[in-house]
């Protein structure tokens, strides 16, 4: 029988081989439309809120942390070379410490002779005030010399006076009359005199206080041009303006500076924060003063306690230069992630070793200290 009929045998094997192509088939579609499912599922549960599973609300925590710090660049604020250079690239520095030179030569000059005008200035004053004292001692001479001829005057005027009363009696009194209005006269003139240069040494008083005052003036003007003299003088040294670590130089020795020149930046490490971002569905307990706890992974095995110092005003996505625009239409919810500046707490075991741009691991408590161990 069985060779009797050869081409049936063959009919179930062809059926076998095409049953087997569309059974992987089948097993194909379904894990794509399992996958679909899935990702439908994640999708709808994300849009709605339902994100408890990738943000935790309480004791929420983020990966997305740096260190953060403020540079600050010094700038040259003169023009010279550079003499010295007193420090290296990523050198930690104390607070006043010299870090360059710039040659002195032409503003040691220069406040040598500013202090050269300002000794002038000082000397045309004391001069001014002799002659003004010597003044107003000759207003007060000619004032008393004019008061005695005044006294005179009058004293010549009664007795030409009374003389002429009696001259009609006695003749032989008119030569004491005729003497009487000579001394009159006389003592007129002198008064007249003495009032005169009374009003010229009091005129001599009032040039006097005017040239002191331009004199004051001047030594003012020379005295703040000295000063700025000595200041630019002490810009000839450039020097750090609290302790920190420098980052590379960008001038050496012989270099020409200008004013406004950046010569090197300095980053103080006793100012260090980090910036973490959380995603805004992580909020909803966080307050300033809330206890965090920090990990870096610089150092993986220490955890730094530190606290909630603000939340940031604006999402992540602000801060871009070309924001998001939905106004075409085509909007798609993306959950957004806010700035959370946090404090690390002085005295921890990492003082002064902290750089900006380490990146961090953050756990921030809201629900009590018993809550929140470590930072994972």
């Amino acid at each position: 029988m069985a060779d009797d009929d050869p081409d049936g045998e063959q009919d179930d094997r062809g059926q076998e081989q095409d049953r087997k192509p569309k059974a992987y088939r089948g097993r194909v579609s379904f894990a794509f439309f399992l996958a679909g499912l899935i990702g439908l599922v994640v999708l709808l549960a994300w849009g709605v809120g339902w994100d408890q599973v990738f943000a935790d609300r309480s004791n929420p925590e983020t990966e997305d942390a740096y260190a953060d710090g403020t540079e600050r660049p010094l700038a040259a604020r003169i023009s010279g070379y550079v003499e010295q250079m007193l420090v290296t690239d990523n050198q930690q520095v104390a607070a006043h410490q010299v870090l360059m030179v710039i040659e002195d030569d032409e503003y040691l000059a220069a406040v040598a002779r500013d202090e050269a005008m300002v000794a002038a200035d000082r000397a045309a004053i004391a001069a001014m005030q002799a002659s003004r004292e010597a003044a107003v001692s000759t207003v007060a001479q000619s004032g008393n010399l004019a008061g005695g001829n005044a006294s005179r005057a009058d004293f010549a005027a009664e007795e030409a006076a009374r003389q002429h009363r009696i001259l009609g009696s006695d003749l032989g009194l008119l030569a004491r009359y005729q003497m009487s209005e000579a001394s009159l006269g006389v003592a007129r003139a002198q008064t007249a005199r003495s009032r005169s240069r009374t009003d010229v040494s009091r005129a001599q008083v009032a040039m006097l206080d005017a040239e002191l005052a331009q004199a004051n003036a001047q030594l003012a003007q020379d005295a703040a041009v000295l000063a700025t003299a000595r200041l630019d003088l002490g810009y000839t040294r450039i020097t750090a303006p609290q302790v920190g670590v420098l980052g590379v130089r960008q001038v050496h020795v012989g270099d020409l500076v200008s004013p406004g020149r950046d010569v090197v930046s300095l980053t103080p490490l006793d100012d260090v924060w980090v910036t973490a971002y959380f995603s805004e569905r992580q909020l909803d307990h966080v307050r300033p003063g809330q206890p965090a706890r920090l990990r870096l992974d610089a150092f993986p095995d220490v955890t730094l306690a530190g606290h909630v110092v603000a939340i940031g005003p604006l999402t992540a996505q602000q801060f871009s230069d070309v924001p998001a625009d939905n106004i075409t239409g085509n909007y798609t919810k993306v959950v957004q992630r806010v700035p959370v500046k946090l404090s690390i707490d002085p005295g921890g075991p990492l003082a002064g070793q902290v750089r900006p741009g380490m990146s961090a691991l953050v756990r921030i408590d809201t629900s009590g200290p018993a809550q929140v161990r470590t930072a994972r």
